[in-house]
């Protein structure tokens, strides 16, 4: 028996959403796994594998496994924006296996899966279609994002309308006024409207939202904006992509010409017949990978560091980009704070147990001086919206591999607004932002 242990929940699920014991295993090639999130239920050094929420662990701030077993798989797990993802360089040499929403994950983990099978789904009727009498519709709750999707909006709205649900605009779906979790608002868009812009807040490789297997079960097109595989993610011809147009000019055009044309709009939804969307375990079957340990064999310890550090650059895209609020700034800045009073204080605790003798510091010269370092002043805009600041990132290390599509008529624009929408979200002017706490610190401690 192979025995896996849940170091921290997946969120509220203290099971990972997989459950526990041998059940989930039942349909795979080897069924000799166990999980269990109770940390005494072997010596945790005999564990054959430790899976770590990258949301709900941090390395030298939460507690860690006491002893390591060479033999271990320790196991990054995140499926998250970016956003959410911390300096995942202090974990190197730490994880062996990743498990997130990237192909190049050695285990795989999306919201849903595409299936190939057939089904008894019947088409939309043209009466149907017709009834769909708005065009295309957005629920969002955060009105700045990396991504720039807001100024992407603006644009499209210059030749189409767009109905925005939510914080950033003057609609309502729920009680939850920026969600659109209920079954009841996904039931309104598939009556009402022909498309739902699905505007990523970060354009990072592979990443998608859940959100975009919600809509595809319903009979309405999402317009994706992202950094997704969407040939990968999403069965052929149901989505419409930004990146496939030069401009916002032919995108617009391309949903006039389906807005008008019923039958060329219903080919969207002809996969429905083939094709399946199904909900997944956190890929199970791959977990067999742990009996032989395959995913290690012939991989040397230098390809693992280049691999982890690239993985921390892509993952940490929104980290060093985009614009924060003023909160959002001091909570970096004590986060850092934090982590380099811990740093100090591990110190301190092994020069007492060496007596002042050799070991390896955590902290550096820096840390000590961030922890001294009063906290520096933000000071948000009045409103939501400057008419004379430009949001632009003029290069986010997210997109710099796409292709230049329509998404290049969102740079080097300023955000205008006739009518500041309600809501107290605030942004930071660019002099303002900190796309790097440390650097930024680095360089105000050497004048100093």
């Amino acid at each position: 028996m192979k025995y896996i242990l849940f170091w921290t929940p997946y969120f509220n699920a203290s099971d990972f959403f997989i459950g526990f014991g041998s059940k989930a295993f039942s349909e795979c090639e080897h069924t000799n796994c166990f999980t269990t999130n109770n940390r005494s239920y072997l010596n945790v050094d005999k564990f054959d594998a430790i899976l770590f929420h990258s949301i709900m662990y941090r390395k030298g701030y939460h507690k860690e496994p006491a002893i390591r077993n060479p033999n271990q798989i320790y196991v990054y797990v995140n499926t998250e924006s970016p956003i959410y993802t911390g300096n995942l360089k202090i974990y190197d040499s730490f994880f062996n296996w990743t498990m997130t929403y990237r192909f190049d994950s050695d285990i795989i983990k999306r919201h849903k899966k595409i299936v190939k099978e057939e089904t008894d789904y019947v088409l939309p009727t043209l009466d149907a279609v017709k009834n769909k009498t708005k065009i295309i519709a957005w629920f969002v709750s955060h009105c700045s994002s990396s991504s720039k999707r807001e100024l992407l909006i603006k644009h499209i709205m210059k030749y189409i309308p767009v109905d925005i649900y939510g914080a950033c605009g003057f609609l309502n779906c729920s009680r939850n006024t920026w969600k659109m979790s209920t079954n009841r608002c996904y039931d309104m868009l598939e009556k009402s409207y022909k498309f739902y812009f699905a505007g990523e807040n970060s354009i990072c490789k592979d990443y998608t939202t859940e959100k975009l297997y919600y809509l595809l079960e319903k009979d309405i097109v999402p317009v994706v904006y992202g950094g997704g595989n969407y040939t990968a993610s999403a069965p052929p011809n149901s989505v419409i992509n930004v990146a496939d147009f030069e401009n916002v000019t032919q995108l617009v055009d391309y949903l006039k010409f389906l807005d008008a044309n019923p039958i060329e709009y219903l080919k969207y939804f002809k996969w429905k017949k083939h094709y399946k969307i199904v909900e997944t375990l956190p890929v199970t079957s791959k977990y067999s990978d742990i009996i032989d340990n395959k995913k290690t064999d012939g991989v040397t310890l230098a390809k693992k560091k280049l691999a982890w550090e690239e993985i921390a650059v892509n993952f940490n895209c929104q980290n060093q980009n985009g614009n924060r609020s003023a909160k959002q700034l001091h909570d970096l800045y004590d986060n850092l704070k934090r982590t380099a009073r811990v740093n100090l204080q591990c110190d301190k605790k092994n020069a007492y147990k060496t007596g002042g003798g050799t070991f390896i510091k955590k902290s550096t010269p820096l840390d000590q001086k961030i922890v001294t370092t009063l906290k520096p002043q933000f000071t948000p805009l009045p409103n939501r919206y400057d008419s004379s600041t430009s949001y632009i990132d003029p290069q986010p290390s997210c997109s710099s591999k796409h292709t230049p599509t329509a998404c290049n008529m969102v740079t080097n624009t300023v955000l205008t607004y006739d009518v500041v929408p309600s809501g107290d979200l605030q942004l930071v002017t660019p002099h303002q932002i900190l796309p790097c706490l440390r650097k930024t610190f680095q360089s105000l401690l050497k004048l100093k």
